[in-house]
């Protein structure tokens, strides 16, 4: 039998996305954008985490791979790295979890 799902949980703010074992995930600013934005994101501090940009047509746009930090990440997202205006998928994922988010390029 397969894994289990990841569990996702919404906290209360629409800005941010926590999931059960802390992996957060703040909106980026500014969101839309047309030049630059940035990321920010608290990674499992127990185990590798990935961050993925993708595109609504499932291509990995952007790909980062964090080693047990503890510490709030603030990753720079400028137009060369997403060169299509339209939405994204921000992805967070760790071992066991998945936190997302849509970001909107102009």
């Amino acid at each position: 039998m397969g894994k289990p799902m990841p569990k996702i949980n919404l906290s209360a703010s629409p800005t941010v996305t926590k999931t059960e074992n802390n992996i957060v995930l703040y909106q980026n600013y500014p969101n839309p954008f047309r030049d630059k934005t940035w990321i920010q994101f608290l990674p499992s501090n127990t185990e590798e985490t990935l961050l993925e940009i993708i595109d609504l047509s499932g291509k990995v746009m952007y790909k980062k791979l964090i080693h047990n930090s503890t510490s709030i990440q603030s990753i720079e997202i400028d137009e060369s790295m997403l060169p299509h205006s339209g939405v994204y998928l921000v992805k967070l994922s760790s071992q066991n979890e998945i936190a997302s988010m849509k970001i909107i390029k102009l």
